[in-house]
């Protein structure tokens, strides 16, 4: 018979972290999420770290992570146009920006969440 201890071991032993990708030009923001994942490694693990959206969409594409996310600027809808013309369900995104406007572009593009950088 096994005790509460080694079943709440067992438990947590046989849970699947999600995979994670990070696109950011931002080294605060990678400094960030490396720790939440080194804290969190049960539930977390970060499969790509890139600073390209091209390198970013090529990993989502051959990864296909869980979870992706993006702290880039908004000028351009490149990203969202190639991710949109991926042949499998686009993994939930979370967006980080300072500026607090990308909210709404990070909504439209069904974000999970937003996190708000201060510089």
């Amino acid at each position: 018979m096994l005790h509460f201890k080694d079943k709440l071991s067992l438990k947590y032993t046989s849970m699947t972290p999600i995979n994670a990708v990070i696109i950011t030009e931002e080294k605060e923001t990678l400094q960030i999420i490396n720790k939440f994942e080194k804290e969190n490694f049960m539930i977390l693990k970060i499969v790509c770290e890139t600073n390209s959206i091209i390198e970013g969409i090529n990993t989502i594409q051959l990864k296909k992570p869980d979870l992706v996310f993006l702290d880039i600027s908004f000028k351009e809808d490149t990203f969202f146009n190639m991710l949109g013309e991926l042949e499998f369900s686009i993994p939930k995104l979370v967006f980080i920006s300072a500026n607090k406007q990308d909210a709404v572009i990070a909504f439209k593009q069904n974000a999970i969440d937003f996190i708000t950088r201060f510089n």
